[in-house]
């Protein structure tokens, strides 16, 4: 019996989701373009600074070990 209930519950479950995705309303072909262009310029951009900050704490780092008497990498 607990069979029939796991198939009624999962039939049940997926009429809700395609009805949910009928209600969606999905971004036209420029706009997803655009917004795709925005996230990969905004990766890049924070990538970049990011490595940026990576580069100058790392020298910041080697200076004050040098400073110590540690030899810098």
């Amino acid at each position: 019996m607990a069979g029939l209930a796991i198939v009624t519950g999962l039939t049940q479950y997926l009429r809700d989701v395609r009805s949910e995705m009928k209600k969606v309303v999905w971004p036209s072909r420029p706009e997803l373009v655009a917004s795709t262009i925005i996230v990969i310029v905004t990766v890049l951009f924070f990538s970049v600074y990011i490595a940026g900050l990576d580069a100058l704490f790392a020298e910041g780092v080697n200076l004050i070990a040098t400073a110590f008497g540690a030899k810098g990498t």
